[in-house]
């Protein structure tokens, strides 16, 4: 019906810029602050990324809805510059570059399932989908990954999902100290199964790539 495209219906396939990967998470989950200007930010990140750096400056996380502003706001140093950002190909800002080459590396899907930026952003989602309306594992899994994709899930991708978070849950059942470090003493086995749920979910291609 449109072979030239004119009607603008297709592009192709572009994994999302490292910033924009972060703050499409923070948004969905409903963590992104909506405040403008002012100065850089310190957000969360590993521990110990400063250790290794010639400097007596002490990585000073920010409070309350500073660690959630958008990714322009991040405090950035050429020495030792944001983690998760050069895992997406950002620049390390020691030359000036052009353009961006994206990559496709195991690091990323690391860092989107260990980092603490999006282990954050899928307790924040899990948390939205604990509400009158979703009473079941079943309806808050669906809710969620509709949030994520605009899509309905499928049979056998709730299925899996089910499982997923059966496994987590009776791993967090036998284990409860290491479910109260996960959920750093908030939230309930539920909510820390369903937060694994969510942190694989955020975690697939489809979900950093623009189709």
């Amino acid at each position: 019906k449109d072979p030239l495209n004119k009607y603008l219906a297709r592009a192709p396939r572009l994994r999302l810029t490292a910033e924009q990967i972060r703050d499409q998470g923070l948004a969905i989950s409903g963590l992104l602050s909506p405040k403008m200007y002012g100065k850089p930010v310190l957000p969360f990140q590993p521990e110990g990324i400063w250790n290794a750096v010639n400097s007596n400056l002490k990585y000073q996380q920010s409070e309350g809805a500073d660690n959630y502003r958008r990714a322009i706001y991040n405090f950035q140093r050429r020495t030792s510059p944001y983690p998760s950002f050069l895992a997406f190909d950002a620049g390390s800002r020691e030359f000036c570059l052009s353009r961006r080459i994206r990559t496709n590396t195991p690091l990323q899907s690391l860092v989107l399932l260990n980092d603490p930026v999006y282990i954050e952003i899928a307790k924040a989602l899990a948390m939205s989908s604990f509400t009158k309306k979703y009473k079941t594992t079943e309806e808050r899994i669906e809710y969620i990954y509709q949030k994520i994709f605009y899509q309905e899930i499928s049979k056998s991708k709730l299925e899996k999902l089910l499982k997923l978070y059966q496994s987590s849950f009776e791993k967090f059942e036998k284990n409860p100290t290491k479910m109260t470090e996960y959920m750093e003493g908030k939230g309930n086995i539920e909510l820390a199964a369903l937060s694994v749920v969510c942190n694989a979910l955020l975690s697939l291609d489809e979900s950093v790539v623009r189709k």
